[in-house]
């Protein structure tokens, strides 16, 4: 396959499943910043361990 043909069929492939992605995106986002805020406050709570 030509670098062509991969980008037509990816484009063709993102066009025909934008709803779906956009529908996954959006289930996915709560747990993301769940996990970033946990993360977060694991590093706070980590510096403020090391400074008494």
């Amino acid at each position: 396959m030509k670098k062509e043909d991969i980008l037509v069929f990816s484009l063709g492939w993102l066009a025909a499943n934008t709803p779906q992605l956009v529908q996954l995106l959006n289930a996915l986002l709560p747990v993301i910043v769940v996990v970033v805020l946990g993360y977060a406050i694991h590093l706070i709570g980590q510096d403020k361990g090391k400074k008494k």
